[in-house]
């Protein structure tokens, strides 16, 4: 999934299409395998938070809501599926 998002330049889309496909509730989805969960996206989102808290324990979590950098939060997160 992760290299799917990469390769095809997903990950700081705004397109409503690209993100309402990776995070609407349903049997899967829609881009993946039947067997893909749905929701993939906000799994992916929290895993890279989740990592970046745990790299970055100075940051509080309204500071990191107030950071607009996501390339930043990306890097700082040292996140590797």
């Amino acid at each position: 999934m992760w290299n799917y998002l990469v390769e095809n330049k997903l990950l700081f889309s705004t397109k409503q299409m690209d993100i309402v496909r990776y995070i609407t509730d349903g049997p899967t989805t829609t881009v993946f395998p039947q067997e893909s969960p749905a929701r993939t996206g906000v799994w992916l989102g929290r895993q890279i938070i989740r990592s970046y808290m745990r790299h970055n324990p100075g940051v509080s979590l309204p500071q990191l809501m107030a950071n607009n950098d996501y390339q930043q939060i990306l890097n700082a997160s040292v996140y590797t599926p």
